[in-house]
């Protein structure tokens, strides 16, 4: 399906891949899994798990467009004129039982969504975002990204060993991380590693802080650790009071005036980091957030770095055209329109036709062209490098525009190199010489990896002169990311 206004693939003539934004709402969420609320339900849900769906002052009368859900809560949070002392504390009190109740609703539907099977395009989102290096800027609490960060197993991109990267890598450990069960892989402190960028601008479901710290100085970063089949580990009472003494979740909750919120040291860098990010982005694509009215921060964000002619902006939304007519009042556009029930997993179709752009058009850059031919290798980035390749035997022409790279399982390399085993014949395998040579006139690349449909892969990245422990280079390495919808390519 193509994008409404879309402009033409980009032709990469820098040689690099674009400075890629990704703005995530709670729609994204949503289009994860079913059970993740929008504002409307999760309303709903709150006001049953705090047992207030008929206490008097829940104004459910009133709740409609003109007086939504976080119009009372701002009202709640705020000291108003009309109320007395009294009355103003016994709001204030309601304000946090239902701040609380957020937590416990979201949690609750987190650990639903991590128990079922994500969708496929989320696994090749997230390979795409780290392959690009690009920003992620989240307004959700919940952590379904760095679940699925975590389950791709990736390797840090600009390691020279096989470190592996995980949700810390991506938050860059900021609010700091405070580890359940240290080992003495930790004492080092974090390291930083080349992969995605996520700013969780509202809080997050594992942020904790001290009450009425103002400074943030307290507030820190709860350890996501998986089971052996990726299942979210929740901790034990003991293990997080230990952990987290004394602290309570930190969300920015759902109401107009956030300014308080925003006074402490990590937010208001977050703040500043996705600015920066927003003022140099090539291309910034909002997924799932509808630019309501009232997040004036938020509009005011995007418009003072987004009225400009050299950022591409798409809108990934169930009513695009309505988000794209507010983006337009902002100043901001014009922009493609991914519209529809299937507008993630079309938009993630036409990122990774864009990544086999750039990956063309970064192959046949002349640092390539005049390297020593050597065979191909393919891996999906998961896991250990030498353990997963897959060895290319065949560029295979399909119909007038397209080729596709045969492979078979190598193995172990490192086994392979220790007991002097070669890739074989350089005479009877392709090379990286032959791909550049093969990709006159070719406008998409195909990986088939074990003749199964489901197996089918675009190249995002080559690494040149790929060894096995600095010895003599042995391959081109070929990093992959899944088709998100095999059937395109069937």
């Amino acid at each position: 399906m193509c994008p409404r206004h879309a402009c033409a693939l980009p032709s990469y003539s820098r040689g690099m891949p674009p400075r890629d934004v990704m703005i995530l709402g709670a729609g994204f969420s949503k289009a994860v899994h079913d059970s993740m609320p929008v504002l409307s339900t999760l309303k709903n849900r709150v006001l049953e798990e705090t047992g207030l769906v008929n206490d008097p002052r829940v104004p459910s009368r009133a709740f409609s467009q003109s007086y939504t859900f976080e119009d009372w809560l701002s009202t709640l949070s705020e000291e108003q004129p009309y109320l007395n002392e009294a009355e103003n504390r016994s709001n204030a009190a309601l304000f946090a039982q239902l701040r609380d109740a957020i937590a416990v609703v979201l949690s609750r539907d987190e650990a639903q969504a991590a128990a079922s099977g994500a969708p496929r395009w989320l696994d090749s989102l997230v390979r795409l975002l780290h392959h690009h290096e690009a920003t992620v800027i989240t307004l959700n609490y919940d952590r379904l990204i760095e679940v699925a960060l975590r389950r791709a197993n990736l390797k840090d991109l600009g390691a020279d060993n096989d470190r592996m990267i995980d949700d810390r890598s991506a938050v860059r450990d900021v609010p700091p991380t405070r580890l359940h069960q240290p080992t003495y892989l930790d004492l080092g402190g974090w390291t930083h590693s080349a992969t995605m960028r996520l700013l969780k601008l509202h809080g997050s479901l594992d942020w904790w802080m001290s009450p009425r710290d103002a400074t943030g100085a307290t507030l820190v970063r709860e350890e996501l650790r998986l089971d052996q089949y990726g299942m979210p580990i929740p901790p034990s009472p003991d293990d997080r009071t230990r952990t987290l003494t004394g602290r309570e979740v930190f969300l920015v909750p759902p109401i107009l005036t956030k300014a308080a919120y925003f006074t402490n040291v990590v937010t208001r860098e977050l703040w500043k980091n996705a600015h920066q990010a927003l003022s140099r982005a090539d291309r910034v694509t909002i997924v799932g957030y509808s630019l309501p009215p009232g997040d004036s921060m938020m509009s005011g964000l995007l418009v003072s770095t987004l009225q400009r002619e050299d950022v591409a902006v798409d809108v990934v939304n169930l009513d695009a055209p309505e988000v794209a007519m507010r983006t337009s009042r902002l100043g901001i556009g014009p922009v493609a329109e991914f519209p529809g029930e299937a507008c993630i997993a079309d938009y993630v179709a036409f990122y990774l036709d864009r990544a086999d752009a750039a990956f063309r058009a970064g192959f046949l850059k002349p640092s390539l062209l005049n390297h020593d031919p050597l065979p191909l290798v393919v891996s999906t980035g998961s896991g250990n490098h030498t353990n997963l390749l897959y060895r290319v035997v065949k560029i295979e022409p399909v119909g007038s525009d397209e080729i596709v790279l045969r492979t078979v399982k190598r193995g172990n390399v490192m086994q392979n190199a220790a007991s002097n085993e070669s890739f074989g014949d350089p005479r009877e395998l392709p090379t990286a010489r032959n791909l550049a040579d093969s990709l006159e006139g070719v406008s998409r690349v195909v990986v088939d990896l074990d003749g199964t449909p489901d197996r089918l892969c675009r190249p995002v990245r080559a690494v040149l002169g790929y060894s096995v422990n600095g010895a003599t280079p042995i391959a081109t390495l070929l990093l992959v990311v899944p088709e998100p919808e095999p059937s395109r390519l069937a």
